[in-house]
């Protein structure tokens, strides 16, 4: 802007804003474009330049509480403007887009606003709004293009909100949210992991005992043979025995019960399978080994099928006759280090000597 017309630009918006809400917003919509363009004009007389942002941060307070074109308030975050009027432009700018339904376009606002000013004065508000996009979206069962659904969408906004705002109160709710969508996908390690984050960061939330059982259930959930992920059953039963140790009334205990009978009837059926292994190779030591820890978990499990089947295979150990494996004579002369080419000593040390093929010495 031509410096020689600043002054004049200055009055107006002056004489817009004593009109208070009487004045057109049109008219302060303009007032904050060129004074945002005067802002920025060099050779101003330093009153001047006060005068100038005073009114600009004055007009621009008072678009953000009366104005209603997302467009317009959007840009005041890119404006210089100070972090709590920005703030304030952004999120109202987000709220508008929301009301008008673009919900990505509002939760698109917020992430813009978060980017330039992380730590921003209006962050309580962001997070409930982002909230109620994230919801919003995971609740619609309509499409876009014909073909995607608007929910699909839901999991990137949910996720930036438990990124970005990890203590927020809503945080618990969409952390709970993202790990149901997870689920239904059969995506069981996000699901866990959504849980876990919950358990985390929502001590105090009313999700967070069913998201503890919920972790287990799904480790149960995601494994369909009993004779894989030993580890994960073994995870799942103690994560289980640990939930109902701290949970004695809690109104999903039957159903926690259940899972962990469930764990240690699969526990049984891993070590049964194993045990059936060495039976086959005549390995009696291995038979006792896992008939035993199988026999163990179907009695807790209070499966007597498994318990019969264990028994059987101890009982066959027991007549199984005993392996002796004996150590091969050396013949003389193949000593270790007598063969050619041998990287050993006679006395079986490594030979300094001689170095492997490769080994770049």
């Amino acid at each position: 802007m031509d410096p020689e017309r600043v002054p004049a630009t200055l009055a107006e918006a002056e004489a817009t804003l004593a009109q208070g809400d009487a004045a057109p917003l049109k008219d302060l919509e303009r007032s904050v474009k060129r004074l945002r363009s005067a802002r920025v004009t060099e050779g101003l007389e330093p009153e001047v330049r006060q005068g100038v942002q005073t009114t600009f941060e004055h007009a621009a307070d008072e678009l953000v509480r009366r104005g209603q074109n997302p467009k317009v308030l959007r840009d005041l975050i890119e404006s210089e403007l100070p972090m709590r009027f920005a703030a304030r432009a952004g999120v109202r700018a987000a709220e508008l887009q929301f009301a008008k339904g673009g919900r990505i376009k509002a939760f698109k606002t917020i992430r813009s606003l978060d980017t330039r000013y992380p730590t921003h004065t209006q962050r309580d508000q962001a997070g409930t709004l982002l909230a109620q996009i994230g919801m919003d979206l995971a609740d619609d069962t309509g499409r876009y293009l014909l073909i995607f659904k608007y929910a699909s969408l839901a999991p990137q906004v949910l996720e930036y909100l438990a990124l970005e705002y990890p203590t927020h109160p809503e945080t618990d709710d969409a952390l709970a949210r993202l790990a149901a969508i997870y689920e239904a996908d059969r995506l069981w390690g996000d699901a866990i992991v959504k849980h876990q984050e919950l358990v985390l960061w929502a001590a105090n939330s009313p999700f967070r005992s069913a998201s503890e059982a919920s972790i287990p259930r799904l480790r149960l959930a995601s494994m369909k043979r009993p004779d894989y992920a030993r580890d994960n059953l073994l995870m799942a039963r103690d994560e289980l025995v640990r939930w109902l140790a701290s949970h004695p009334t809690h109104e999903l205990r039957p159903e926690v019960e259940r899972l962990l009978v469930d764990a240690r009837q699969r526990l049984a059926d891993n070590d049964l399978i194993v045990a059936r292994f060495y039976l086959v190779v005549e390995s009696a030591a291995g038979v006792r080994l896992h008939a035993l820890r199988a026999e163990a978990e179907a009695r807790l499990a209070g499966n007597l099928d498994q318990v019969a089947e264990a028994e059987d295979l101890l009982a066959r150990a027991i007549v199984m006759p005993t392996r002796v494996e004996v150590e091969p004579e050396i013949e003389p002369g193949t000593a270790p280090g007598s063969e050619p080419g041998s990287v050993l000593q006679p006395d079986g040390a490594p030979r300094t000597d001689v170095f492997l093929e490769g080994s770049g010495q």
